[in-house]
């Protein structure tokens, strides 16, 4: 049996405006830097999850494999 969101997407009626968690995560882990920093770690963020085609070169990693290796650059 499919799920509703299976026939909305199917019907082109699905409107995915959900924040994915990985997102909301990484926000509440930076929320209390300075902003210099917060701005260099969401290009490292967003470089990550949907990578680069300019130097330097990254292809996209899964949010799996982008959480831990935030977890490592983010205080806790």
């Amino acid at each position: 049996m499919r799920g509703t969101l299976d026939v909305l997407a199917e019907a082109g009626m699905l409107d995915e405006d959900r924040t994915p968690t990985i997102e909301r995560w990484f926000d509440r882990r930076i929320a209390d830097l300075p902003q210099p920093m917060i701005k260099e770690l969401r290009i490292w963020f967003e470089v990550m999850r949907h990578g680069s085609t300019t130097p330097p070169r990254r292809r996209p990693r899964a949010d799996e494999t982008t959480g831990p290796s935030s977890t490592s650059r983010c205080p806790p």
